[in-house]
């Protein structure tokens, strides 16, 4: 039994080192939520949508690591991240009805976390991402109807490469989780709608 799992971690010690010494650059997308119902009002709103990325380290999303967990070379992305939220944002925002580009009703959105982890095993290992942000709406006037920090979280289990190929769909999940977290919040919806009535009234 011994002999086994040594052979295990032998494998996947291998496995999860190859090429671990060699940057990688990966593309990230972003899957919009399927069948989201309109929020009744929506469509009068005006929403400026902004984001700005406060990470520590904006050079990568994670690490490649060996077997035995130490971080190797970096993983990064092709795209700009804050691009990725913005536009994840507008997207999920328009599907509910709200006329999204420019207006009197300010989404803020700032990028806490946006990183990936591998956990080792004895026979596969997991990739872990994660996503933090901070949504805030303000209204016309300035003041601040909604301040929240959001997370979301996504696995790919099973790996045997703790790669790039494998962040991907882990953060790819991370981020559609955060989108439909802040989404289904009440308080987000109602800091937009009021937002929005303040800003009809002043008209």
């Amino acid at each position: 039994m011994r002999t086994a799992v040594r052979y295990g971690m032998v494998l996947l010690a291998l496995g999860l080192g190859g090429c671990a010494f060699t940057p990688e650059k990966i593309d990230i997308a972003y899957a919009p939520t399927v069948g989201a119902s309109a929020v009744p009002g929506a469509d009068k709103i005006k929403l400026d949508v902004s984001v700005n990325d406060v990470r520590t380290n904006k050079d990568r999303i994670g690490s490649k690591s060996n077997g035995y967990g130490a971080e190797l070379a970096p993983i990064s992305t092709n795209q700009d991240i804050v691009v990725l939220v913005h536009d994840a944002l507008q997207n999920e925002l328009a599907m509910r009805g709200y006329q999204v580009g420019s207006g009197d009703v300010h989404v803020i959105c700032s990028i806490f976390d946006f990183a990936n982890k591998f956990r080792t095993g004895f026979w596969s290992g997991t990739a872990e991402g994660s996503v933090r942000l901070q949504v805030k709406v303000r209204n016309e006037a300035g003041n601040t109807l909604f301040d929240e920090i959001i997370t979301g979280q996504g696995t790919e289990e099973h790996i045997q490469v703790a790669a790039g190929r494998n962040a991907k769909p882990a953060l790819e999940k991370a981020l559609h989780d955060a989108m439909v977290s802040l989404m289904a919040r009440q308080d987000f919806q109602q800091a937009l709608l009021r937002a929005g009535a303040t800003a009809t009234a002043s008209r």
